[in-house]
């Protein structure tokens, strides 16, 4: 199994269900918390466990503790700051954004099952997203320009390269935005693969 967030927590610890709970962990993290001093934006953000159990709601508080403790463990999450808190230590997290992400050398080495059980895990994460934000005061999907519209391309291998160079120029040039007057969270999560064989010159 890949590290998708840690590669002992995947094969050792927990069930899909769970994992898309430390999934969303990930979610948060990237989203709503501030960059936590002297470290850059860059490094990732810093959330406390109250700040979590604020942000996913609909997961058990006993739930959100023991997952942090188990990524904090795991390397996943970095303790960045303590302070005490009505007589208890209070400790401020930010995540190691290398252990979350599937990179290009670990995907070659991914098996087909390997990446059915990823896919399911991000679609479970979109999935819990959606349903905090539709369960949130205020939403409106069409005031607020959510969309889940889905596309056929027919591309060669050098249009498909072509457009995959102008999405990630278009998302890089925002991705470093941080929280600031007037700006809110958004999820964009990029899905793409082919839907059937290419098409020979007798074919077309």
């Amino acid at each position: 199994m890949p590290r998708v967030l840690h590669d002992a927590v995947l094969t050792t610890r927990h069930g899909g269900g769970e994992l898309v709970v430390e999934a969303r962990f990930a979610v948060v993290f990237r989203q709503r918390g501030t960059p936590p001093a002297p470290f850059p934006t860059s490094c990732g953000r810093a959330r406390t466990v109250g700040d979590l159990c604020a942000d996913l709601a609909d997961v058990p508080r006993t739930t959100v503790y023991r997952h942090v403790g188990l990524l904090a463990e795991a390397g996943v999450l970095e303790v960045v700051g303590e302070q005490r808190v009505h007589g208890a230590v209070e400790r401020t997290y930010r995540l190691q954004r290398a252990r979350t992400v599937i990179d290009r050398d670990m995907a070659a080495s991914m098996s087909l099952e390997d990446h059915r059980a990823a896919f399911t895990t991000g679609l479970g994460v979109l999935l819990s997203e959606f349903n905090a934000y539709l369960d949130r005061e205020g939403a409106d999907p069409f005031a607020d320009s959510v969309g889940y519209t889905q596309s056929t391309y027919w591309l060669t291998p050098d249009e498909l390269a072509d457009l995959i160079k102008q999405v990630q120029a278009v998302m890089t040039a925002h991705r470093g935005n941080g929280p600031a007057a007037g700006r809110r969270p958004y999820l964009l999560s990029p899905i793409l693969f082919p839907t059937g064989g290419t098409v020979t010159e007798g074919d077309a």
